[in-house]
């Protein structure tokens, strides 16, 4: 196959390496780790006899760099105490009952184990739960153009994890072979490309999402007597 170009960019292509698509790397999901703006809720079960003043003693509610909000929902025996904190530019994060934890590229399970700690340090019974709430410091990018209306979108990553093949299906791109829709995948400085056929293939790697990955799909009209190059290419 003839590739058309000026100087050594003009050159004979083998056939092979436009059949093959050109997939990153294979990658399994990892765990999410906390950045600046996430959002982590502690929700406590206390006995009637632990007061609000005792819980919240000693800890200053006017930091800049984090928030937080309590709620409290009596029962006949026990309260159960929400308090609410966000990841501040200086990477910690404040929590009432707990105080102020260095939360910045950690995983909830660690903020877990300290948070209990605290607990069982200060003589209270660990019985809490500590979750993200808001998952804000992570994003991946989708643009599309021809598919239906050209349009780009964030895609948040969490700590389910999200494959590439799942964001395709709920942006409603459809596999039509009327058209070749083609995806260029950008990460870490690399753009890779294929089909949207090679994607949806048994075959084809499970590829999940990353921060700052930018997917970019666009759907060819096949015209008579044109060829379109996917893959990664290199001139012979």
């Amino acid at each position: 196959v003839s590739r058309p170009g000026n100087a050594f960019s003009a050159d004979l292509v083998a056939e092979a390496t436009l059949l093959k698509p050109s997939f990153p790397p294979k990658s399994q999901s990892q765990p999410y780790r906390l950045g600046v703006g996430d959002e982590v809720a502690l929700i406590q079960v206390l006995d009637t006899a632990t007061t609000l003043s005792a819980l919240a003693g000693g800890v200053d509610l006017g930091a800049d760099n984090a928030s937080s909000n309590l709620s409290m929902m009596p029962n006949e025996s026990t309260e159960v105490i929400e308090t609410r904190g966000r990841i501040g530019t200086d990477g910690s994060l404040l929590l009432i009952g707990v105080g102020r934890l260095e939360a910045l590229d950690r995983q909830i399970s660690e903020l877990r184990d300290e948070a209990r700690n605290i607990f069982i340090r200060n003589g209270k019974a660990p019985d809490f739960q500590l979750e993200i709430t808001g998952f804000n410091s992570q994003l991946a990018y989708i643009t599309t153009d021809g598919v239906t209306a050209a349009s780009s979108s964030t895609i948040p990553i969490t700590d389910q994890g999200i494959t590439l093949r799942q964001t395709i299906a709920d942006a409603g791109i459809a596999f039509n072979e009327q058209v070749l829709t083609v995806v260029s995948f950008q990460r870490s400085g690399k753009t890779y490309s294929f089909g949207l056929a090679d994607l949806l293939a048994d075959n084809a790697p499970k590829i999940y999402l990353k921060d700052q990955d930018h997917i970019f799909v666009k759907n060819l009209k096949y015209q008579p007597g044109k060829v379109f190059l996917l893959g990664g290419v290199t001139p012979r």
